[in-house]
């Protein structure tokens, strides 16, 4: 999947601006602060979701955005709820609800601090 993400940036001229990253099994892995992460399809799967979220809102600047994108087929209304409850508690907070087809979707976002500037 990553080199098909890859290829697909490259061939949209937006490669230089992705690092692209396979995760450990048990974590992410990743150091780097990030303005965006797009989940797509795949917390259901995560058998610690609180820990998840909880690495990347670390990985996320202040002001940093996370999409959450969950296949309806899968992903019962009420499941979908408690993964958006689980993402309020470790830190991010809804600020959109996109439209993603075939999709729940919420995009949050990691709080800034009160005496945060850019």
């Amino acid at each position: 999947m990553l080199d098909v993400l890859r290829q697909r940036a490259m061939v949209s001229g937006v490669a230089n601006r992705i690092r692209f990253h396979k995760c450990e099994l048990d974590h992410l892995g990743v150091d780097a602060q990030a303005d965006f992460a797009p989940t797509f399809m795949m917390i259901h799967e995560v058998p610690d979701q609180r820990r998840l979220l909880g690495e990347i809102h670390a990985c996320l600047k202040p002001g940093g955005k996370l999409l959450m994108a969950e296949p309806k087929i899968h992903v019962p209304r009420m499941a979908f709820a408690q993964e958006v409850a689980t993402a309020i508690e470790v830190g991010l907070h809804s600020v959109e609800e996109p439209r993603v087809c075939g999709c729940r979707a919420v995009v949050l976002e990691k709080v800034r601090p009160r005496n945060w500037q850019k």
